[in-house]
């Protein structure tokens, strides 16, 4: 076989192998489809239930409310510069040592940081409203939202005694010249516990 006819040859499986690498678009002078922008209703949305809307609604303790995206819109440059430092939502446990993973944790992901930077970069669209998730429902505003703690001041402890037995047993034994004597009777009041000092 001379070279001109291994040149034939080799041509047409070049180009197969660029068609399935993905090169289609580019052996045929095609661009390639822009990726589509995020929107609020289909892809912001849900990021700012799980992760802020606990905190951002009317009468809870957030200055602002970001339940919908006329809530929402007003605060878009606010919300990326806040995002992408990090600072919101407030979580700030370092997560490349020690325990990584914590329940009912609203820090945002790597690619949920590059939505709402996104989001905002791409002037905020709104999307189509058919996609925005259901509104969240929330109940009593001053209830722990965030699981069943693991202890409570009134509930009997892991040892079987409550807090305020333990305020009880425990607050005597401070000299009265430190300061946590008034600590104590604070936990006292707060706890109902009784004064034995």
């Amino acid at each position: 076989m001379t070279a001109p006819s291994s040149r034939l040859l080799v041509a047409p499986f070049a180009l197969a192998a660029a068609l399935v690498a993905g090169g289609a678009s580019v052996a045929f002078g095609q661009t390639p489809a822009p990726a589509k922008a995020p929107t609020f209703t289909k892809d912001v949305a849900p990021i700012l239930q799980r992760s802020c809307q606990n905190c951002h609604r009317p009468g809870s303790i957030a200055p602002m409310s970001l339940l919908t995206y006329e809530d929402a819109r007003p605060w878009a440059r606010s919300m990326k510069n806040r995002v992408s430092l990090r600072q919101m939502p407030p979580w700030h446990v370092d997560k490349t040592i020690g325990i990584r993973k914590f329940k009912d944790d609203p820090s945002l992901s790597d690619a949920e940081v590059a939505t709402v930077v996104g989001w905002v970069d791409a002037g905020a669209p709104r999307g189509n409203p058919a996609d925005m998730p259901p509104p969240r429902v929330f109940d009593d505003s001053d209830k722990w939202h965030i699981g069943k703690p693991d202890d409570s001041a009134l509930e009997p402890t892991r040892s079987g005694r409550s807090f305020r037995e333990y305020v009880t047993e425990t607050c005597p034994a401070v000299p009265r010249s430190t300061n946590m004597m008034s600590i104590c009777g604070r936990l006292r009041r707060r706890t109902g516990a009784a004064s034995t000092v």
